[in-house]
């Protein structure tokens, strides 16, 4: 497992801890390595969503946002 990966697992770990679903504020899950698109899934509604970690310093600009 690489740096990156590691990081990111950490982060949608974090993210799993920490966030309800901004849905239905249920808990969140992991989904699978290999799944297209998506990390983490509500246990309860249809909701999905990527993480993004970034391990820089915080400043002016959101990283990844389009």
């Amino acid at each position: 497992m690489g740096k990156i990966h590691t990081t990111g697992s950490e982060g949608e770990k974090e993210v799993i801890e920490k966030i309800k679903c901004p849905n239905c504020g249920q808990s969140l899950m992991n989904l699978p390595t290999s799944y297209p698109l998506f990390d983490v899934q509500c246990t309860a509604c249809l909701f999905r969503a990527q993480i993004k970690t970034s391990t820089s310093k915080p400043g002016g600009k959101i990283m990844g946002a389009t």
